[in-house]
């Protein structure tokens, strides 16, 4: 009997310090580390086939235009287009910044409340989202290099 007990004190030590170090790895070591590789890995990826006429009749919050935007990315659609282009086809950028020879400009999608990362590292219920996920295009010498999907 003694044994027994023994063996559940270990066991169940064995849990608990299990979940304590999921519990440290979800808030604090992952967060601070990955904070947006996690996120931008484990986003939603839901597609939809991109159609001009309606994407730019969407707007900010419309979940067909996230899907879209996961279309384009998945697509490379856009790679080696020119600014000018990309213009005529999704309208005018949200922002646009430069960062040393490349420029980069952006489309809001939707808040990260309604389409949040989902992932056992990363638990949506721990955490006031407030952020939004945007179509992030990055040019070089006017043509597009690199299209994706960020957390902002």
């Amino acid at each position: 009997m003694k044994s027994l007990s023994r063996y559940w004190i270990f066991v169940l030590s064995l849990v608990g310090g299990l979940v304590l170090l999921y519990i440290a790895a979800t808030l604090i070591i992952i967060p601070v580390y990955f904070p947006t590789q996690i996120e931008e890995c484990c986003r939603p990826r839901e597609r939809q086939s991109f159609r001009k006429e309606v994407w730019q009749k969407s707007a900010f919050g419309d979940l067909g235009r996230y899907r879209m935007a996961n279309d384009i990315v998945a697509s490379r659609r856009l790679v080696a287009m020119s600014e000018r282009q990309i213009e005529e086809l999704l309208g005018e950028p949200d922002r646009k910044w430069s960062r040393a020879d490349r420029t980069m400009v952006a489309f809001e999608l939707v808040a990260q409340r309604q389409r949040p990362a989902s992932c056992a590292l990363l638990p949506k219920h721990l955490f006031f989202n407030i952020e939004t996920w945007a179509l992030v295009i990055e040019l070089k010498a006017g043509t597009v290099v690199r299209c994706t999907i960020r957390s902002t």
